[in-house]
């Protein structure tokens, strides 16, 4: 492959490397980001229901709850009503779907630009050789 390599400019190989680089990386942003929207989406559609028998904390509290807005550690929790704890965790999860939406569309841009021309085409395939990477694998993520 060494001979396969020298064909390839290292102008090319080098962009090549980056671009996948970086395409990983949006690959584990996207993941961290759907990690997090699930137990967001329960949050807030338990907060948005109205209090049933057996929700003795929150008949105790009236009805203000305690989120964690972040901050590591009990520092990072505040006691809110319902309704604003909702909303903050609904904004969070459009946060983080834009978030998701807009890596999805980077790594689309990268995947095209690194396979737009046989050269760099040629570099990706041995790069993705050596690492534990596969096209399919990234394509995957660019799908809303």
């Amino acid at each position: 492959s060494s001979s396969q390599s020298a064909e390839i400019s290292l102008e090319v190989q080098t962009a090549a490397a980056q671009l996948l680089d970086t395409c990983c990386r949006l690959r584990d942003q996207i993941d961290a980001s759907e990690r997090q929207l699930a137990p967001l989406h329960s949050c807030a559609r338990r907060l948005r229901r109205p209090p049933q028998l057996g929700d003795f904390d929150e008949v105790e509290g009236g009805g203000r709850v305690w989120l964690n807005i972040g901050g590591g550690g009990s520092g990072g929790f505040v006691r809110l009503s319902k309704a604003s704890a909702a909303t903050l965790c609904e904004r969070r999860l459009s946060e983080l779907e834009l978030s998701a939406s807009r890596a999805r569309r980077q790594l689309a841009e990268r995947l095209e630009s690194l396979t737009s021309t046989a050269e760099s085409r040629q570099a990706l395939d041995i790069l993705l050789k050596s690492s534990n990477v596969s096209l399919s694998e990234l394509r995957k993520y660019t799908d809303e």
